[in-house]
């Protein structure tokens, strides 16, 4: 477990000069595979006021390297933060541009985070993109992205901070029964509105089915109610579900908090053991498996099985439940990430070869590019009031030759793309 001391960095303000790119021409891969790369930074971004927006970065600081410069013998970071605002993707031009640097003294295993804000110019009503660099020195790597700077409105989630009740920043939206949550808005209220949702459950169907209708989101809450959040206090959300919190009621934004089970987004059950693995099991096979007195042993016997062998079967079920692991982390929109249509390809296939993006959507390529074997998915943005990470994948009759492959190598011991 990484130590929850969180040290603050303010930085020096600098102007950037990196050369711009066309931001849908960059392949952001790594955003969905922890192999690629050496830095796996974590953002916020929170609407200041009406001119003013800031970029939270959290960052790994097992992640750096450490080295002595000179005659100091002290073990010592050296990290650059730079933020560019375009207006769209597919554009050269800039807005703002500025960067920071870090230095971080070695404490030995450097188990901590170090958290920083970097703010900028941005207007309601408009939308933006940030392209986003952070760079360790010493070692001479990079990360590169862009995050949608969304100031159209008032009410969206860009407009509200999530704490923990000792001030630390929430990155990401799934919390556990005991945490208790301070929500911190820019309008500076304290009472707000409360919609609660039951957890939504399906699966996708297969992504060469035409026949599939993906559900429509019904936006009609289980339950309403008002809660008041004193500056400083932090409040639980103890019942599965998802929480729509509010400012204004007669808006549709807010920001969501998530509950789906105790110790999300890992698998901790052995319901989840057995439900995510309807994605490469028959009907007879699944029935057979939920129906099982001893879940998790029922689990076990199948991947036995199918390996052949224990070493096999253990490798195999580290590759596949790891993907449900991380597929939640990616992918969680309304409904857990493995059972969403990026999640379902991600488990199948494993992370893409590319992922392209763009202002409605992006595009996920396995193979080399221009190639005549070259599989790519298209999935399209969703409007969705919990959640701005909901995407549905354009499905196509083409897709059948290659899940269905792809799924008999699974069932034959096999990894897709080893």
């Amino acid at each position: 477990m990484k130590n929850v001391l969180i040290a603050l960095f303010s930085g020096i303000l600098l102007f950037a000069c990196d050369a711009p790119q066309h931001v849908s021409s960059t392949n952001q891969a790594f955003l969905y595979n922890k192999n690629i790369g050496r830095l796996h930074p974590q953002f916020n971004i929170y609407h200041r006021s009406e001119t003013e927006s800031q970029l939270d970065f959290l960052l790994d600081a097992s992640e750096f390297q450490y080295m002595k410069r000179g005659n100091d013998s002290t073990l010592r970071s050296s990290i650059k933060v730079s933020i560019t605002l375009h207006s769209k993707l597919n554009t050269t031009d800039i807005l703002d541009s500025i960067s920071t640097n870090l230095s971080d003294v070695s404490e030995g295993k450097n188990d901590k985070y170090l958290h920083g804000e970097m703010k900028f110019k941005a207007t309601y009503p408009n939308s933006y993109y940030l392209e986003v660099n952070v760079s360790d020195q010493n070692r001479h790597s990079n990360y590169r992205s862009f995050l949608l700077v969304d100031k159209t409105d008032h009410s969206n989630r860009q407009n509200f901070l999530l704490l923990s009740d000792d001030g630390r920043e929430y990155f990401g939206n799934d919390i556990a029964a005991t945490d208790k949550v301070q929500i911190l808005c820019n309008t500076n209220q304290t009472h707000f509105i409360v919609k609660y949702y039951k957890g939504r459950v399906h699966l996708p169907g297969p992504p060469f089915s035409l026949k599939y209708q993906a559900p429509v989101f019904n936006s009609r809450p289980d339950s309403i109610y008002s809660l008041t959040i004193p500056g400083g206090t932090g409040v639980s959300f103890r019942k599965h579900g998802m929480y729509l919190i509010q400012a204004d009621s007669s808006k549709s934004g807010g920001i969501t908090l998530l509950r789906f089970y105790d110790g999300f987004p890992e698998v901790t059950n052995a319901d989840l053991l057995v439900n995510s693995l309807r994605y490469i099991t028959n009907k007879d096979e699944f029935e057979k498996l939920h129906e099982s007195k001893d879940k998790k042993a029922a689990v076990d016997k199948y991947w036995l099985e199918l390996a052949g062998n224990e070493d096999r079967a253990r490798e195999l079920i580290s590759k596949y439940y790891n993907r449900v692991q991380d597929a939640n982390r990616y992918f969680t929109s309304y409904t857990e990430g493995w059972r969403t249509d990026r999640g379902m390809l991600y488990l199948v296939f494993g992370p893409p070869d590319a992922v392209y993006k763009t202002g409605t959507g992006e595009t996920w390529e396995y193979g080399m590019k221009h190639y005549a074997n070259t599989l790519s998915f298209i999935f399209v943005h969703q409007s969705n009031p919990l959640s701005d990470n909901d995407y549905q994948l354009r499905r196509d009759p083409q897709y059948k030759t290659p899940w269905y492959k792809t799924v008999e190598a699974w069932r034959q011991g096999k990894v897709y793309a080893e």
